[in-house]
Parts: structure tokens; C-alpha cells; sequence
């Protein structure tokens, strides 16, 4: 399906929820990756996906939010279904709310982590975690889950964590 037609879905409201999800995955590689699309066309299906991410949660009741791992936080993950602070590391996790922005931090060479996590708040609870704007060249919103929320955050998204490589 191309960007018009997944602009038409989006714009019309016509998706189901199955859909949505199809669309949403095409259009987010797509705008990650920059892939059959210049620099412009990259940017258009980026805000496309943003616009996915928003009509997804509507329907669903969850906003996902998504963050680029290394292989050991995504090993820690895999072992305990949960996010989890290691010792002596950062007592805050940062997520993006839309992939291709969570992959555009990964993909930096001093991040080098390729791998992105998603995760489904409910919407009733996004609020109770800190957002803010940070890496402006990146991203255009974060939540931050800190130290005295992670258990909050953990039960909230139970079951709803998925390691994308």
C-alpha cells in the first residue's frame, strides 16, 4: 500500500484496528528508514506514522511508546518480561513515542543500539510519567520513567512488550 493510500486510511478514519496495524508498520519502516523515499518523502511518511500512532490510539486505549536497547538490556528484558534499572546504571528509562524516532537515536554511532522495545500504556496513565522535550533534533517528545515510577510503568505495560531486532 502506498503513502497516498495510507494517508487516505489516516485521514478518513476508515481503519480497523488490524489495519491500522498494518498500515502502522509499513509506514513507520518506511519513515525510520528512508527507504523508497527521499529526504522529503521520509519526512511526509514520518509524520504519517505519528498520525498512525495517534488514530492506534484511539482505537486501542494504549499509547506505545518505544526505546533502542542494547543486547543486554534486551537479554535483561527477554529473561524477566519487565524493565529493569542494572546496578550502578541510569535510574531513569527514556522512551520515544514513535519507532522511527527511537531507531534515529539508536542508529547514532555513539549509541549504536539497533534493536527497539515497544510498549503499551494505557492512555488513562501516560500523564502519571514525566514528558518532556529533550534531543530536539530527534525527538519531538519523551516520557521518562524513573526510579519511584518503574514498577507503576512495569505493571501498566505488563504484557505488552515487544523486542523488535
Amino acid at each position: 500500500m502506498g503513502a497516498g493510500a495510507v494517508g487516505s486510511v489516516l485521514v478518513t478514519g476508515s481503519a480497523t484496528a488490524s489495519t491500522a496495524a498494518v498500515l502502522g508498520t509499513a509506514s513507520v519502516k518506511l519513515a525510520a528508514t528512508g527507504t523508497t523515499a527521499g529526504m522529503t518523502g521520509s519526512k511526509a511518511l514520518d509524520h504519517l506514522s505519528k498520525g498512525y500512532e495517534k488514530a492506534r490510539s484511539v482505537i486501542t486505549g494504549t499509547t506505545n511508546v518505544y526505546r533502542s536497547i542494547s543486547s543486554a538490556e534486551a537479554t535483561d528484558i527477554m529473561n524477566t518480561s519487565q524493565f529493569n534499572f542494572p546496578l550502578g546504571g541510569m535510574e531513569a528509562k527514556q522512551f520515544a513515542f514513535s519507532y522511527g524516532e527511537a531507531l534515529k537515536f539508536g542508529s547514532q554511532p555513539i549509541i549504536n543500539q539497533t534493536s527497539i522495545v515497544s510498549a503499551s500504556v494505557p492512555n488513562s496513565m501516560v500523564n502519571q510519567f514525566y514528558l518532556h522535550n529533550v534531543d530536539y533534533g530527534i525527538f519531538t517528545r519523551i516520557m521518562t520513567v524513573d526510579y519511584e515510577t518503574i514498577g507503576l510503568f512495569n505493571q501498566a505495560v505488563e504484557g505488552t512488550i515487544k523486542i523488535m531486532p
